[in-house]
C-alpha cells in the first residue's frame, strides 16, 4: 500500500465510527461496463447489504434508466427486510427520490421541459453543422450505450413527448426529464471545441438555465442550480437526516467531471482515479484514492464499502 493509499485507509478509519450515510456515483464506481465482474447485479446486492445498517444515496447521471435498473430489485416486500432509507439522485442530482414501498417517491424535481429539450436540440444540431461532426467521429461505447436505450420500451418511465425527440439521431442522442445526453467524441480536443461551444452558446441564448456536465463517454446537458446538483441531492438528505456532512462518506470515479463537487465538498470523500490523485496539489484534502484502486478501480469501492459497513 503507497502513501496515498494509506491516507485513503486512515480516513475510511476515521469516518466509519461516525459514518451516518454513504453517497455514490454509479457507473464506474458502483458498476461498469469496462469490467464484466461488476454488474449491475453485483452493484445491487452492495446497495443491500449496505442498507441493513446504513443509509445510502445513489448520485448518478443516469435517469429513467436508474429507476428502471433499481425498482425491480427494491420491491415493497423486498425493502422490508432492509433497515435503511434508500435514495436516488437522477441527472447529476436534478431529481431525488426516496425508493419506498416499491416507488419512487419524489423529494424535489429540476428536471427539463419538454421545450427546453427542443431548444437544446436546435442548438446541438447547429453546433454539429458548424464542427462538421460525422457518425464515425463519435466514442463507440457511448453509441452502443445509447443505441441499446434506446431500443427499449420506456413506456411509464419517460414520457413520450420527452423521449420522442431523440429517435432521429438513431443514438448519438438520448433525451429524458433528467437530462439530454449526447455522445462524446473521440477525439478528445474536438471534444473540447464541441463542450466549449454547447456551454458558451447555451449560457448566451439562455443565461443560468442550462449547465454541460462531462461523463466518461457522454456530455449532459441539465438544468443549472445554484450548487453542484449531486452536492444539493446529499446535503438535502443530511438536513432529511439530521446528520453532520463529516458523517458522509462520498465515493466517486470524476473528480474532474461530474463527481467534483461529490468529491469535493465533503471531508470524507474517496475516489478510484489514480492519476488525479498522483497530481493533485494537496495529498492531505479530498478525495482520497482508495486502497487497491490501481489494481482494481471498481472493488476498491466494494471494499471500502464493505470496511465501512462492518
Amino acid at each position: 500500500m503507497n502513501y496515498l493509499e494509506k491516507l485513503g485507509q486512515q480516513n475510511l478509519e476515521e469516518v466509519k465510527p461516525k459514518l451516518g450515510l454513504i453517497a455514490a456515483d454509479y457507473d464506474e464506481t458502483l458498476r461498469s461496463r469496462y469490467y464484466p465482474d461488476f454488474t449491475d447485479n453485483r452493484a445491487i446486492e452492495l446497495i443491500k447489504k449496505t442498507l441493513t445498517r446504513y443509509t445510502i444515496i445513489i448520485t448518478t447521471a443516469r435517469g429513467a434508466t436508474a429507476i428502471r435498473t433499481f425498482l425491480p430489485h427494491f420491491s415493497q416486500s423486498a425493502r422490508q427486510s432492509l433497515r435503511s432509507r434508500f435514495f436516488l439522485a437522477e441527472g447529476n442530482g436534478r431529481m431525488l427520490y426516496e425508493l419506498t414501498n416499491g416507488q419512487p417517491n419524489p423529494i424535489y424535481d429540476h428536471g427539463l421541459t419538454s421545450k427546453d429539450i427542443k431548444s437544446i436540440l436546435e442548438l446541438y444540431d447547429d453546433i454539429v453543422e458548424k464542427l462538421n461532426i460525422q457518425p464515425n467521429a463519435l466514442h463507440i461505447k457511448g453509441l452502443e450505450a445509447y443505441r441499446k436505450i434506446i431500443s427499449q420500451n420506456w413506456d411509464g418511465f419517460i414520457p413520450t413527448k420527452f423521449f420522442e425527440q431523440c429517435r432521429k439521431y438513431k443514438g448519438r442522442v438520448f433525451t429524458e426529464k433528467a437530462k439530454v445526453g449526447l455522445v462524446k467524441l473521440l477525439n478528445e480536443k474536438r471534444n473540447e471545441s464541441l463542450i466549449s461551444d454547447l456551454s458558451d452558446t447555451l449560457e448566451r441564448k439562455y443565461p443560468n438555465k442550462f449547465q454541460v456536465i462531462v461523463g466518461d463517454v457522454d456530455i449532459h446537458i441539465v438544468k443549472k442550480l445554484r450548487e453542484d446538483g449531486k452536492v444539493t441531492a446529499v446535503k438535502t438528505v443530511t438536513n432529511l437526516l439530521r446528520i453532520k456532512l463529516e458523517q458522509v462518506a462520498t465515493f466517486g470515479d470524476l473528480p474532474e467531471g461530474n463527481d467534483r463537487g461529490l468529491l469535493t465538498s465533503f471531508p470524507f470523500s474517496f475516489t478510484n482515479a489514480v492519476d488525479f490523485c498522483q497530481k493533485k496539489a494537496d495529498p492531505a484534502a479530498p478525495p482520497f484514492l482508495l486502497p487497491g484502486a490501481s489494481n482494481s478501480p471498481i472493488g476498491c469501492v466494494h471494499q471500502a464499502i464493505d470496511f465501512l459497513i462492518q
